[in-house]
């Protein structure tokens, strides 16, 4: 096959993280296709990246409410996906203990956490306990935009294996951010997660 700098087109065929490709010069044009879920591929970049992803619709008036409760409070944005049916029943209780887990890590590390909850409201009930009740507020959007727009404004993470709360997580700009985020791997469902690269390293894996 041709070298990686000769070619016109690089269809990537693993998940993980290829640093190959930091060292590609292409010769000519080059279509490039794949996931590449990874920050190690951008982070040279990260400021021009920053700069473009920004969101030009303006929130709802309940919205902008949201967004001056998210910069007042010492926010946590915590997302809940909807349940992956390809996941094994002790995966699903693993995803359960990690969300109480990294609910408590964030308890003892930040002075009164406020939780913003994002995402499938409907399997979160067994996670209030763990929250203290007056310091939590759900966020129902249709448009997932605003959903994106206001997590980024949160100034710490808990994530779920979800690539949306993942780029939620990484646009926010608060300094001191703690970002969680599962620690288990699964190569084999449409809902990869945990490979090679796709947790940057300042972030905590549970």
């Amino acid at each position: 096959p041709l070298p990686l700098n000769y070619r016109s087109y690089i269809y990537q065929k693993s998940i993980d993280f290829n640093n190959k490709l930091l060292k590609i010069e292409p010769k000519r044009n080059l279509r490039i296709e794949g996931y590449w879920q990874s920050e190690d591929y951008f982070i040279d970049i990260e400021s021009e990246i920053r700069n473009d992803l920004v969101f030009l619709k303006e929130l709802t008036k309940k919205n902008i409410q949201n967004k001056k409760h998210i910069k007042y409070e010492n926010s946590v944005a915590l997302h809940l996906r909807e349940p992956n049916k390809n996941l094994i029943n002790f995966k699903k209780r693993d995803l359960t203990n990690y969300y109480i887990k990294a609910i408590n890590l964030i308890n003892n590390k930040i002075r009164s956490p406020y939780f913003f909850i994002f995402g499938d409201l409907s399997h979160y009930h067994h996670l209030k306990k763990h929250i203290d009740p007056l310091r939590i507020k759900t966020i129902i959007n249709r448009n997932p935009i605003d959903d994106l727009h206001l997590m980024s404004l949160c100034k710490h993470f808990i994530i779920a294996d979800s690539t949306f709360s993942w780029w939620g997580a990484w646009l926010s700009n608060h300094k001191d951010k703690i970002i969680i985020a599962p620690a288990y791997q699964d190569y084999n469902s449409e809902r990869c997660w945990g490979f090679k690269g796709l947790i940057p390293k300042k972030w905590i894996v549970l």
